[in-house]
């Protein structure tokens, strides 16, 4: 009777020394490694790689869809200026050819200058640079393909290109200084509004449009200047007889 009692104070005491986290057999073995495997910190773990090897394979795939839509809008870009450029080139040499624009038109010849005139080779450098800016301009809005605001942008622009090739049709054309003086405001305030468009769409294109936007403005101011240097050349055209514009 004794000898039970010391057997299981025995067992207890070899228990006891075994540490915790030691199997007592193999089956406990293979049970201990499936649950520290499956604690919630390891599932945690798993977890987060997965997500970052998600998020590493997302930034790479957004690069190279940027790379890719870069060279998109780049390639679009360059199909609308190869047509607006030479468009707008093309526009004001008509324009100009047909009124008979220039220093070499005998009406215009014989007005009255202001101070501020510049030599007349300056005109066709100027307006070509400003040609070539506004087909770029004009480009990179027409580009801007699902922006709000672009063919409100565009429309208005066609606007200021309309009133920019009439003004050499009205001034040396029909030697109308007063009404040509109108048509250069109406070309100033449109395209002031084209410039806060654009600006909106795109900040570039706007820039473009400022050198733009100083020439029309002095070209605005000559104009007073000859009108108000020469008030009656208009009648003086008239009695001349206005060349006839054909296109």
């Amino acid at each position: 009777m004794q000898r039970f009692p010391r057997l299981m104070t025995s067992t207890m005491q070899q228990s006891a020394a075994r540490p915790a986290d030691r199997p007592a057999h193999r089956g406990d073995t293979r049970f201990t490694a499936t649950e520290s495997f499956s604690t919630p910190g390891s599932f945690r773990n798993v977890s987060r790689d997965r997500q970052d090897a998600f998020h590493r394979s997302s930034r790479v795939s957004y690069r190279m869809t940027e790379i890719a839509s870069s060279r998109q809008l780049m390639a679009g870009l360059l199909r609308w200026v190869i047509v607006f450029v030479p468009a707008m080139l093309l526009l004001g040499f008509v324009s100009a050819s047909a009124s008979g624009s220039g220093p070499d038109n005998p009406w215009f010849a014989a007005l009255a200058k202001p101070s501020l005139y510049p030599s007349p080779s300056t005109f066709p450098v100027v307006w070509s640079v400003a040609y070539v800016l506004m087909g770029v301009a004009l480009s990179m809005i027409a580009s801007a393909r699902g922006s709000s605001g672009r063919g409100l942008a565009i429309g208005i622009f066609a606007l200021h290109l309309l009133a920019n090739f009439a003004w050499s049709v009205i001034f040396f054309g029909q030697h109308n200084i007063a009404l040509a003086l109108g048509d250069v405001v109406v070309m100033g305030i449109t395209l002031a509004a084209s410039i806060v468009l654009f600006a909106r769409l795109r900040p570039v294109a706007a820039w473009l449009l400022a050198p733009v936007m100083a020439w029309v403005l002095f070209a605005t101011l000559l104009n007073w200047q000859v009108l108000s240097l020469n008030p009656d050349a208009h009648e003086a055209g008239q009695a001349a007889g206005a060349v006839h514009v054909t296109f």
